[in-house]
């Protein structure tokens, strides 16, 4: 908790100082997180509601309130002694661990549709889904260690490989799936030559550019080390 955090300083004023800007840091970014996947939940409930069968609605939906989850538990733990250090390290890692799902499961339904429903491709994307997240979060779990630092609080510090696995377990998929759907939208589009056949080719074009560039981005982030202790919430742009 808050008062469990500022008693445990050594004495003098400069690790008070250090401790004290660490909570109004923390307790900025949690809110500030919170309030921005409660406004992408706000947005995606009347999707939901126009859309109620479609997929993607409910994955916006389903990711903006884990995040909403993860980051509320974070904050109410400053106050209330709910979680201990490990357990706010996981909380924030299993989120960030899952969060790929949501978006592999759009792209999924995209290629799924475009091929005609066939259904080896539903079980070996599906599996590709559930896999490649479970992976990263066990080499998560076995490399990272929980510190408790004066500036940070708890904080969960691994190597520089577990963000190599990151990208190897996130990257393929995700560009497996985009460059599938841009493929089959530009045949159709270079047969039929209609004016929403080359909407989509550069809709997928972009998604395709924009994942690939937040995931090089983040292990550039991470393998750099450039936020120091702050490096794991590099980690939220692929959020």
């Amino acid at each position: 908790t808050v008062l469990q955090y500022l008693q445990h300083h050594n004495g003098t004023m400069a690790d008070i100082r250090i401790r004290s800007i660490g909570l109004y840091r923390q307790a900025f970014l949690n809110t500030f997180l919170s309030v921005l996947f409660i406004q992408c939940a706000y947005r995606a409930v009347p999707m939901v509601i126009k859309r109620p069968r479609a997929v993607a609605p409910w994955c916006c939906l389903l990711l903006s309130v884990m995040g909403v989850c993860v980051f509320w538990n974070a904050l109410i733990t400053a106050f209330v002694d709910t979680l201990d250090c490990v357990g706010l390290v996981v909380n924030f890692g299993v989120g960030v661990g899952l969060s790929p799902i949501f978006i592999n499961v759009v792209l999924l339904e995209r290629v799924y549709v475009a091929y005609g429903r066939k259904r080896w491709i539903l079980i070996v994307g599906g599996l590709l889904v559930v896999v490649s997240p479970a992976i990263f979060i066990m080499f998560l779990w076995q490399l990272s260690t929980v510190v408790y630092l004066p500036g940070t609080g708890c904080n969960g510090v691994y190597p520089v490989e577990v963000g190599y696995v990151r990208l190897a377990t996130d990257m393929p998929i995700n560009l497996g799936f985009s460059a599938a759907f841009t493929v089959f939208v530009y045949r159709h589009y270079k047969r039929l030559g209609a004016a929403c056949w080359k909407e989509l080719v550069q809709d997928g074009m972009m998604t395709t550019t924009a994942i690939l560039a937040s995931n090089i981005l983040c292990l550039i982030l991470n393998v750099s080390r450039v936020f120091e202790v702050y490096t794991d919430m590099t980690y939220l742009l692929d959020w």
